[in-house]
């Protein structure tokens, strides 16, 4: 199976379980499918579009998501998925694989699940978005992971972004942002790692901010997901 054949099923079964099928982008300098299925390579293939990972895609006129790359044993696919259940967004991501994964790519994995606990903890009103990015880059410098933060040839500039009728709203999970966090927001987090051979690894997740912090309603295993 091909990564586009991958990803033509989890549309067509989404669509079959209520999903709208509609995802609205803010601005008009951007293109989304109904999500990002990316395999091997293609993963850290740069994008004009600021995408925490983005894919070569079909044709250089949608220059973003899946190339048609055979998913192969071992070798991780990035499923990252919108919902709109009711015209309202969520987001998420998850790491598939065929066969075992490597060990490189389970570690990478499971830092990116430790940092949305943590980010998710810090998700409380009055903390500045740039914080968030803050800490989320201090761990995966501290796990040695920094070169492979959020791109390995290019860096996306942000690690969550707000999610409401559009995908990506404010508030913006970036170093130089001015975000404030408020009660009531709704944010997807999506620390991601690529490796170098092997593709990219992470999840995410859309939060509601309480007082408590961040609660997750995207609520998929976090693991990576074996492929049978």
């Amino acid at each position: 199976m091909t990564d586009i054949e991958f990803q033509i099923e989890i549309e067509r079964v989404s669509r079959l379980e209520g999903c709208l099928g509609i995802f609205r982008v803010g601005g008009d300098d951007m293109e989304l499918f109904m999500g990002n299925v990316l395999t091997g390579h293609n993963a850290d293939t740069p994008s004009p579009y600021d995408f925490a990972m983005g894919g070569r895609g079909l044709d250089p006129s949608i220059p973003v998501g899946a190339d048609g790359t055979l998913i192969k044993p071992g070798i991780p696919v990035m499923v990252d998925v919108n919902g709109d259940y009711t015209g309202y967004m969520t987001d998420m991501t998850r790491c598939f694989v065929a066969g075992e994964p490597a060990e490189e790519a389970v570690r990478a994995n499971e830092l990116s699940v430790a940092i949305c606990g943590e980010l998710a903890a810090m998700m409380i009103p009055g903390t500045p978005a740039r914080d968030l990015y803050a800490r989320a880059a201090l761990m995966a410098q501290q796990a040695g992971m920094a070169d492979n933060f959020m791109g390995y040839r290019s860096h996306a500039g942000f690690v969550g972004h707000g999610v409401g009728i559009q995908v990506n709203e404010l508030p913006v999970i970036a170093p130089r942002s001015r975000d404030i966090i408020e009660a009531g927001n709704v944010i997807a987090l999506e620390p991601k790692f690529v490796i170098p051979g092997l593709g990219a690894v992470g999840i995410e997740n859309t939060y509601i901010v309480t007082e408590q912090g961040g609660v997750s309603v995207t609520t998929a295993p976090q693991g990576i997901i074996k492929l049978d």
